[in-house]
């Protein structure tokens, strides 16, 4: 079993290698988004809840494996 913080940090590594370049825009801020960091799959959203009832995020057994953020503006 992976530790909140390895979550966390798998997560943070998806996102900044893969999805920050076409999902920090403008369009995005307050938007949720939750990563499945098994196989980097994400769902995006304004209300949180309604990133986990899509089908990706729904086909994902293992909630324990995915990392959640809201994106916002980064200083």
């Amino acid at each position: 079993t992976l530790t909140a913080e390895e979550i966390a940090r798998r997560g943070e590594e998806i996102y900044e290698r893969d999805l920050r370049v076409k999902l920090d825009t403008e369009e995005n801020r307050g938007k949720f988004l939750i990563i499945d960091i098994a196989t980097g799959a994400y769902e995006i959203d304004r209300e949180d809840l309604a990133t986990t009832e899509r089908p990706s995020g729904a086909s994902c057994a293992r909630h324990d494996l995915w990392a959640a953020y809201r994106l916002c503006s980064r200083l």
